[in-house]
This record gives structure tokens, C-alpha cells and sequence, in this order.
């Protein structure tokens, strides 16, 4: 079976001279970038080729590399080896780097040079081999390399860490048919082709980041990575940045799309943006930031998919702000959106969305007990008719309402429905009301842990922050829009704190809650009052 890595090499002898990575420094094409592999992997044959071929002994190798080219460089060779890729990023904390390698037992880790004398604990924490690329010397004759994938049954591509935005994080065993199905699904609906050219915006543990790398890798499009430089840019550089490059498409969250939205002039962005194509995905995305997406990007794709799910399950264009939906999902995947009694749903009911297909991941690694309650049997299974990958469905967490024409619209996750005083309240749902407000640039909603209090964080639009702003607009706001009973606290933050995923950060939020607490707790709150006269 094919894999992505094979999807390159049959592009890179189509355009062998196309620039197929940059990352504003230097470049290298797809000619160049196959060599470099090919050299690799070489190089890696001769340690992997003890393993034997059964599923235990697959080796999962980490990747940590500064440089993208070289992270890229990499991950193909280990792909083209048809082992487990777990890719590392700086950025991450070392106790979340410490799990990994305990959750992962990798065998093997990738690594440069500086970044492991300057992380002086990974001796202790990683007991797999260490393999330097950069002091790599190769010998033999390119001609000579071997070209059978070593491990031919493994079917898992990589790991990918994820926790959402709240902690406990799992190892997602993403398969190599998933993968390649949810690109070239992609690739069909975009028409993404060597004329275009992504701009990499996400880091490499965000698996949104593989759709940017290897959709022009197997198109004979251009990747040109500017994570580090978006990451600490001021807007000046940012913008300097988008009209050096003119990307064609580019992809971000709606949590990073809210603050940008904030601060930037948007005259100025639309100028550079207005041949460009947006994927957002990964959070809600509202109807007011849908509409000014509209008026800025050529177009505007809606994605939806769980890590569990190879990147995307489902992939729309948003024509009009008022219709975000999923519809299109990718070939050899199935949704189901069933009530609790695992029925589907009927017109404008709600429901829970469970996904089954090609793409579902094969397990949380090492964490059987967590794998059995989230990947379950497909009662719609039927043997006569379906491929065997359908066996199986994901249960997601996320509900959706079914409307007209089989489209589903997402209304939030399942488990942020929380009852208040007697009172039912979706978190989600307050969180879209909130960043209707035009002061209002970000917010969130969240429950403390001790399930006592409920805490409403806001971030203010740039040009309300040269102004004292006070909370009487979203008290108003409250005393309009609902009426439940209970005590809560307001939170102004400068910033909303974003995941590496440049998802919204909701543990880091418990904590600024519990430092609130003892203050809180010298209050007297009277339920017998709406929250906005307390």
C-alpha cells in the first residue's frame, strides 16, 4: 500500500526542480530533498534492519530538529523506512517531552547536536539511540540504496500527542491509508496544485501541520515554513512577511484568527491577503469571524476532524457567514450523528458525531483501557457491503445538529454542558455570545475544577486597550441575554493563553482561576440574585 512518502517520490520525478521547502533562509528542491532521504535512510537501514517485522517491534523514531527542512527531511526518511515518526518541538515543556518518550518507548531519536547538549536531562530520560544527522558521512554509492520499506506491515505513520486544551495527554496512532486518503481528498476538493504555494504557520507536533507540508509535496506545490518568525512577529513583520511571500494558502485556528482580526487594519491585510485561501479549523468558527474571513481571503475552508480522524474528516467551502457546516467528508469515511440511544438523529435534532472510515486512528498507544471507550463497534457495520475499515467508529465528544441536505452544524463539545444552580448552561454557547460583542476580541468560559464557580475570561479588541474598559458592557450583555442564577467571576487578560496548537488554553485558564479563588472566596453571593447584580 502506498504511503505519502511514495505519493513524493512519484511528484519529485515529475518536477524534480521545483522548489518544494523554504524556510525563508534557504530552500531546497524536490530533486534535492529526495536525495537527502534517500542518504538517510540509508544510513538508518543499517540500525533498523535488526527489527523484526511484527507489530511489537516496530521502532518508533522522535524527531527534534530546529530546522524544518531537516525535520521534513526526516520524517519522509522514516516514512520511506515504514516506521512510527513522533516529531518533537522545542517550544514544548520537558516534562511534556519526558512523557512522550515514557508513553512512546522510542527506540530511536533524531536529533540536532545543540539541542541535545543544551538539554543536558534527556540522558536520564530517553534510553533508545541517539543519532546526530549532522555528523552523518555517507560512503556508498546512491545507486546502491536499498529500496524495499523494511518494516511492510506497519501501518501506523506517526504518533501525535493530544490532550485537546486541558491536559492528560494520549499518544495517537495515526495510520499511513488515513494520512494519504485525507491529502489526496484535500488536494481533489482545492485543486491545490505547483502553482501554490503554503504558508506554514503551525508547528510540527499540531497535525494540522502535515496538511501544509505534504500537500505540496505531493502536488509539486511550494511549503515555505514561518512558524518561529509568525510565533514572535509584531504585526509589522507579519505583514512585511505575507507580501514577501504571497502565499496562496495559509491555515489557522479561530483562536489566532480572533486576535489578528483584533488588531490588525484590516484595509492593509485584505491587500495582502485577497489571492490568498484560508483553512480554518480545529475550534468553532462563528458567524461574524466567518463573515470578515469572507470579505479578506479569495476563499474560506471549513475543516473538522479530530486528531483520531487523520488531520480532517470533513472539508467545506464557506460561501455565506450564516452557513458553516460539514457536508463533504473524506472519501472512505463515514459520519454519524446519533442521540443517546445511538439512534440518528432527525431534521434540526441534535446529537453526538461519531466518525468511521479509512482514516480512524488505530488506538491510543499503550493505553488500551482509553482506546476501548473511544473506539467502539460500528453498529452500522454491515459485512456484506462495507470495507473492513469501517468496523470500527471514533466517538468524538462534539455535537452537531442535523440540517437540510445531510449537513451537520457544530454546537459544541458534550462534556461542556454544565448544570448551574439547576440551571443548564453550554460554555461554548456563552463563549460565541461573548465574541459577538464588539469589545470583545476573545473569550472563555469555564467551570472550577471543584465544579463551585464559574469563571468568564475576555480579551479586549487593540483599539478599546488604550482604554481603562471596564465589565459593565458584558454585565449588560449578561443581564440581556441570559437569566440563570449563580455565582461568577469576571476575568480581564491581555491575551487569551493559546496551546501550542494555537487552540484556546483552558488548563492554563484553571490555574489563573484557582490564584483567583481565596479572593473569591471572601465574597458573599446571593443566589437568589441574577449573577450581573452581585
Amino acid at each position: 500500500m502506498k504511503n505519502l512518502y511514495d505519493e513524493f517520490v512519484i511528484q519529485a520525478e515529475k518536477t524534480p526542480e521545483n522548489v518544494a521547502l523554504s524556510d525563508l533562509k534557504s530552500e531546497i528542491t524536490f530533486k534535492e530533498l529526495k536525495s537527502r532521504v534517500d542518504f538517510l535512510s540509508e544510513y538508518l537501514h543499517e540500525l533498523f534492519f535488526l527489527h523484526e517485522s511484527n507489530i511489537e517491534s516496530f521502532p518508533v523514531c522522535a524527531i527534534w530538529q530546529d530546522n524544518k527542512i531537516d525535520m521534513v527531511v526526516s520524517c519522509l526518511t522514516i516514512m520511506k523506512l515504514n516506521a512510527i515518526c513522533m516529531p518533537i518541538d522545542s517550544f514544548l515543556p520537558e516534562n511534556k517531552v519526558s512523557s512522550m518518550f515514557q508513553t512512546s518507548k522510542a527506540q530511536y531519536l533524531i536529533i540536532d547536536k545543540s539541542i541535545s547538549d543544551h538539554n543536558t536531562w534527556l540522558k536520564k530520560k530517553f534510553k533508545g539511540q541517539t543519532i546526530y544527522p549532522e555528523v552523518i558521512s555517507y560512503q556508498r554509492d546512491p545507486a546502491k540504496f536499498f529500496s524495499k520499506k523494511i518494516f511492510s506491515k506497519n501501518k501506523i505513520a506517526y504518533l501525535m500527542f493530544t490532550s485537546g486544551s486541558s491536559g492528560n495527554p494520549k499518544a495517537v496512532m495515526v495510520p499511513h491509508a488515513g494520512l494519504r486518503q485525507t491529502l489526496i481528498s484535500i488536494q481533489r476538493f482545492t485543486n491545490f496544485c505547483s502553482d501554490d504555494v503554503f504558508l506554514s504557520l503551525n508547528t510540527f507536533v499540531f497535525d494540522i501541520h502535515i496538511l501544509e507540508v505534504f500537500l505540496p509535496l505531493i502536488t509539486g506545490g511550494k511549503c515555505i515554513f514561518a512558524y518561529n518568525e509568525f510565533l514572535h512577529a509584531n504585526l509589522e513583520k507579519m505583514l512585511n512577511l505575507l507580501k514577501l511571500i504571497q502565499p496562496t494558502y495559509i491555515q489557522l485556528t479561530a483562536s489566532i484568527l480572533n486576535q489578528l482580526m483584533g488588531q490588525l487594519d484590516l484595509k492593509i491585510f485584505h491587500d495582502l491577503v485577497s489571492q490568498c485561501n484560508l483553512i480554518c479549523g480545529g475550534e468553532q468558527v462563528t458567524p461574524e469571524l466567518a463573515e470578515t474571513c469572507l470579505s479578506l481571503f479569495k476563499r474560506v475552508y471549513h475543516a473538522y476532524g479530530p486528531t483520531e480522524a487523520s488531520i480532517w474528516v470533513a472539508f467545506d467551502r464557506i460561501i455565506s457567514a450564516n452557513d458553516i457546516f460539514i457536508k463533504n467528508v473524506v472519501e472512505n469515511n463515514k459520519i454519524y450523528v446519533l442521540n443517546s440511544d445511538f439512534e440518528p438523529v432527525g431534521h434540526l435534532q441534535e446529537g453526538e458525531l461519531y466518525i468511521s472510515g479509512i482514516g480512524l486512528f488505530s488506538g491510543y498507544l499503550n493505553d488500551p483501557e482509553k482506546t476501548e471507550m473511544n473506539l467502539i463497534d460500528n453498529i452500522f457495520y454491515d459485512e456484506r457491503h462495507d470495507q473492513k475499515f469501517y468496523q470500527k467508529m471514533y466517538r468524538t465528544g462534539d455535537r452537531f445538529r442535523k440540517l437540510d441536505n445531510e449537513k451537520y452544524q457544530f454546537i459544541g463539545r458534550s462534556d461542556r454542558q454544565v448544570k448551574i444552580s439547576g440551571e443548564l448552561l453550554v460554555l461554548n454557547e456563552l463563549e460565541v455570545m461573548l465574541n459577538k460583542l464588539e469589545q470583545v476580541e476573545n473569550s472563555a468560559v469555564i467551570l472550577t475544577t471543584d465544579k463551585n464557580n464559574l469563571y468568564i475570561f475576555y480579551s479586549c479588541s487593540k483599539k478599546y486597550s488604550s482604554v481603562d474598559t471596564d465589565s459593565s458592557h458584558i454585565e449588560t450583555f449578561l443581564q440581556k441575554e441570559f437569566s440563570f442564577y449563580c455565582p461568577y467571576t469576571l476575568v480581564q487578560l491581555d491575551d487569551m493563553p493559546l496551546t501550542i496548537s494555537n487552540k484556546i488554553n483552558y488548563g492554563e485558564l484553571q490555574k489563573i482561576a484557582a490564584k483567583h479563588e481565596d479572593l473569591n472566596s471572601e465574597k458573599n453571593f446571593d443566589p437568589t440574585l441574577p449573577l450581573w447584580e452581585q
